[in-house]
């Protein structure tokens, strides 16, 4: 029989991720069912989309890959005890300089394999010094991360808006895009014609490395120290200023290399807005973890499907509205509620 308590601790565990998902899927059947005239077969239909091709199957794989590598970056800011809220601008800023960098490369006879590490490391430094910036604020001028991530993030944004619109667009077609990169600089699609590719593998060994670490190091159980209880990291002499710092850089590397792998795999090119919803998805995934790193998986997976079913519902004329934001809105009311509820019972 198992033991009374490892049974009570599974269950607080397993809680907020469960109630939060099944709150989404509970108001996703309500939804249809007070909006459409045949609920039975609309529910039958939206949740069977995801399996229902090739196309939209590989399509949710690779949402869940983008998703997970996303929310590693905003799992890994909070496990600091930090908020990195500038996953948007740091997405899409990944995505530009991708695009930009291996433009430039290919030009200079770079071959592909090498021009993609040096783009992927440059992407991972430009990215990353943004929450570092976010860091010294807050160490030097006492900003929360968490406001001037963002304030960073929706400065950012219009400018590369700009930069694809003026110098950096490309003229050859109606799209706002750059110039598309070579084939020998893209990953390779699997699937066809779905965006699903071979960065979701990549994205896979980043996840068990990133588990492992959180698990397994002595750095990694600092890291969570430092974000659960900062005064007694403190005190016990941890290096908690360097350890939020390259945490916090960590964080924007891996949002950075979220767009550097939209580009690199599904797109092939940074046009306007590619980024829309990847950073906030990214924190809902996150949050519906719960500050545990094996849940980050089955979250991406599970919204990755609920977003997937939602498109190909909405484009199928099954819905006509927004369910994708209404089912993260729902979500993210769910877990900030449970927050809430949890401090409450500790004070």
């Amino acid at each position: 029989m198992p033991d009374k308590t490892f049974l009570q601790k599974l269950r607080n565990t397993l809680l907020q991720p469960v109630t939060a998902l099944a709150a989404g899927v509970l108001a996703t059947i309500i939804i249809i069912l007070c909006t459409s005239a045949h609920p039975g077969t609309v529910i039958a239909k939206f949740f069977a989309g995801p399996f229902s091709s090739t196309y939209y199957f590989g399509c949710m794989l690779n949402t869940a890959g983008l998703l997970l590598l996303s929310a590693m970056g905003a799992d890994l800011a909070i496990q600091s005890g930090s908020m990195n809220l500038g996953g948007e601008g740091q997405v899409y800023a990944g995505g530009f300089l991708a695009a930009m960098l291996l433009y430039a490369l290919n030009k200079a006879g770079i071959p592909g394999p090498v021009a993609l590490l040096l783009a992927a490391a440059a992407v991972c430094l430009v990215t990353g010094g943004l929450t570092l910036v976010s860091h010294l604020l807050s160490i030097t001028r006492n900003v929360t991360v968490l406001l001037s991530s963002f304030l960073i993030s929706q400065a950012l944004i219009p400018v590369i808006d700009g930069a694809i619109a003026g110098p950096a667009r490309d003229t050859t077609g109606n799209l706002l895009a750059t110039p598309f990169i070579p084939v020998s600089m893209r990953f390779s699609q699997i699937m066809k014609p779905s965006l699903f590719n071979t960065s979701f593998f990549i994205v896979v060994v980043l996840f068990a490395v990133y588990a492992l670490f959180l698990g397994k190091t002595r750095t990694g159980r600092q890291l969570i120290i430092t974000g659960t209880a900062g005064q007694f990291a403190r005190y016990t002499g941890m290096p908690t200023v360097s350890i939020q710092g390259w945490s916090l850089f960590a964080s924007g590397a891996l949002h950075g290399l979220t767009g550097f792998f939209a580009v690199t795999g599904a797109y092939y090119t940074c046009h306007n807005g590619f980024y829309s919803g990847m950073g906030w998805n990214a924190l809902t995934v996150a949050l519906i973890a719960a500050r545990k790193p094996v849940f980050l998986a089955p979250s991406a997976l599970l919204l990755a499907y609920l977003f997937t079913a939602s498109n190909k519902a909405t484009l199928s004329g099954t819905l006509n509205f927004d369910l994708p934001g209404i089912l993260q809105g729902i979500i993210l009311f769910f877990i900030t509620a449970q927050i809430i509820s949890t401090r409450r019972r500790n004070i």
